[in-house]
């Protein structure tokens, strides 16, 4: 995302690294306070419809993927709401709780204790797959199976090397990766914070996910002229 929002960087994403292992992804919860009186995704797109820019939405940040998650939604159901930006996702979720904004795009740390509490409701997640391993969420449908297929907006972590690092050390990075990512405590574990284990994958395929990530998010950005200089 980073080369679309800001006009200089310090390295490049797709050059300056040596791709090794993709090792989990976590999605964003579309949330609404539990007083609330949308109880569905079509709920919000309706409302918002009647009158563009009524509804609120909370982002922990400008350029955070609760916000591209939030763009990409707009574009997709032909909706306008209005971008209210925070520092952080701590603030964010206060007010919505205290019904200063009507929606939030939040992640799964930050989710998880609030729906366990009742205090908030889970209209979509943006993941492509629902997430099963987190009973809060397991019923939570996803925004791309309620109408926006191919809708997926995740954070996702990996392991890189600086460019140059010899093919046979990534390849034994990688492999004992997988390995680990595979023992039950692992998944467990990054199933706590609503994140999945990622799935057997080489360098390669890493390293061309983060180049169709790079694209996707470059052009959403582009689109939504969103600037962070």
């Amino acid at each position: 995302m980073n080369p679309a929002l800001y006009a200089k960087m310090p390295f490049d994403p797709l050059k300056d690294f040596a791709p090794i292992a993709s090792v989990a992804s976590q999605p964003v919860v579309l949330l609404v306070n539990a007083s609330s009186p949308y109880k569905t995704l079509a709920d919000v797109v309706a409302a918002s419809k009647a009158k563009p820019e009524s509804l609120r939405i909370g982002l922990a940040g400008n350029g955070t993927v609760g916000h591209l998650a939030g763009e990409m939604l707009e574009r997709r159901a032909a909706i306008q709401v209005l971008n209210v930006p925070y520092k952080g996702a701590g603030p964010a979720m206060t007010d919505l709780l205290g019904n200063q904004v009507d929606l939030n795009f939040a992640n799964t740390p930050v989710a998880i204790p609030q729906l366990v509490g009742g205090k908030v409701r889970a209209l979509a997640i943006s993941s492509p797959q629902r997430l099963k391993s987190v009973p809060q969420l397991a019923a939570v449908p996803t925004v791309a199976e309620l109408g926006y297929p191919g809708f997926d907006a995740i954070t996702w972590t990996g392991l890189v090397a600086p460019a140059g690092t010899p093919p046979a050390v990534v390849e034994r990075i990688n492999s004992e990766v997988q390995k680990i990512l595979k023992r039950p405590d692992v998944i467990e574990k990054l199933a706590l914070e609503g994140s999945t284990a990622a799935a057997e994958g080489t360098p390669k395929q890493f390293a061309d996910y983060i180049r169709s990530e790079h694209q996707k998010w470059g052009a959403l950005i582009r689109e939504a002229n969103i600037k962070l200089d």
